[in-house]
């Protein structure tokens, strides 16, 4: 069970993997409209949410931007996931620009207060890879 979108100019990359726990977001999140942008996410997640509260889920962000309508929304989607006592392990890409962990800060800030995070700073980007090509 799998829930995928490619990346577009104002929306990343996203992975949802229900058996692996996995959650990839990679590239920059600035959608029109973040509400519907995140909305089959969450749909995903709560058809599949029982998966996700067998493991912890492993959330590789790897976001140059990220808006701060975005920013509620993911914010939400993994506050209720920890509030139904899912365990959460959030890998952030540090990127080659200081200021792109800027963004992400907030949730952080949020978040790792609560039982059942961990917050990891990585180096590199996702998988290894270089990252995404701007066409």
């Amino acid at each position: 069970m799998v829930f995928q979108l490619a990346e577009t100019l104002h929306t990343p990359e996203l992975l949802f993997d229900a058996e692996r726990g996995l959650f990839v977001l990679r590239g920059s999140c600035f959608p029109e409209d973040s509400v519907e942008f995140f909305r089959p996410v969450v749909s995903f997640w709560a058809q599949h949410q029982d998966k996700f509260l067998t493991k912890p889920l492993e959330l590789h962000a790897e976001l140059n931007y990220i808006n701060s309508s975005s920013q509620r929304e993911l914010y939400k989607l993994l506050y209720q996931h920890l509030q139904a006592g899912g365990k959460l392990r959030l890998i952030i890409y540090e990127g080659e620009e200081e200021d792109e962990l800027e963004d992400l800060r907030h949730i952080v800030q949020g978040i790792e207060h609560l039982s059942g995070v961990e917050v990891v700073y990585q180096a590199g980007y996702y998988g290894g890879r270089a990252p995404l090509s701007r066409a």
